[in-house]
């Protein structure tokens, strides 16, 4: 994908060029009462285009990865620019070319959520729900969300980064009732990492625990009383 990207850049007439390559994938797994309520996932991808031209910004996106399609966005961005540029008071004086960044970008992670099987995942879901149904509690739920995401963003001053980038979560809840009255506990975790750094404080398990101590806590609480201040 960068050696599109740079032949993309190669084609350009713009006084500045920025082209940024996203591509998303997620997943979501929820679990309730026992069950997989939803185990879904998604992906999405793009090239967005920034120009600067005779002190006029265009831009453009297109979602193909295809060579000539990045060029002809890169295009459609460059006449916007010349457009603009036309009839503005006003010019954008330029950009600042003192650090642009360069090489691979990625965090230091523990669990590659890619080499983590989706059937994992649920197991892991499944299991801290069902350890959090606890004499006490009614009813339970669990829910992990994952984001994985790869950028690469080149410009016409020398840019050229490509960045991985993790980010799992993880909640349980549990709900508890006492004397007519339902209260809910809940634990939570989000981080930008992999699977070790999402449970290396808390295991799903103590998760579980920690959500269903809540929950029992509460429900045995005093009310507060209302009345005038």
């Amino acid at each position: 994908m960068l050696d599109r990207l740079k032949k993309a850049m190669d084609t350009a007439m713009a006084d500045y060029v920025e082209l940024r390559f996203q591509e998303r994938k997620g997943l979501l797994i929820s679990v309730s009462g026992g069950e997989v309520d939803q185990a879904s996932s998604s992906s999405s991808r793009g090239v967005g285009v920034r120009v600067l031209y005779h002190g006029a910004w265009g831009f453009g996106s297109t979602n193909s990865m295809d060579t000539e399609d990045i060029i002809e966005t890169l295009r459609r961005a460059e006449v916007s620019a010349r457009v603009a540029s036309e009839n503005r008071a006003e010019s954008v004086k330029g950009i600042s070319e003192d650090r642009v960044a360069t090489g691979l970008f990625s965090a230091n992670i523990t669990g590659n959520l890619h080499n983590i099987g989706v059937e994992t995942k649920i197991e892991t879901a499944l299991k801290a729900a069902k350890r959090a149904k606890t004499e006490g509690i009614k009813t339970t739920s669990s829910v992990y969300r994952e984001i994985l995401d790869h950028k690469i963003i080149v410009s016409s001053i020398g840019a050229e980064a490509e960045i991985y980038d993790s980010k799992p979560e993880f909640r349980v809840s549990a709900i508890a009732a006492e004397g007519g009255v339902m209260v809910s506990g809940s634990e939570s975790r989000g981080v930008t990492g992999g699977w070790g750094e999402l449970f290396s404080p808390s295991s799903p398990e103590n998760m579980a625990d920690m959500a269903a101590g809540k929950a029992i806590r509460l429900s045995k609480a005093k009310v507060i009383r209302g009345g005038k201040s």
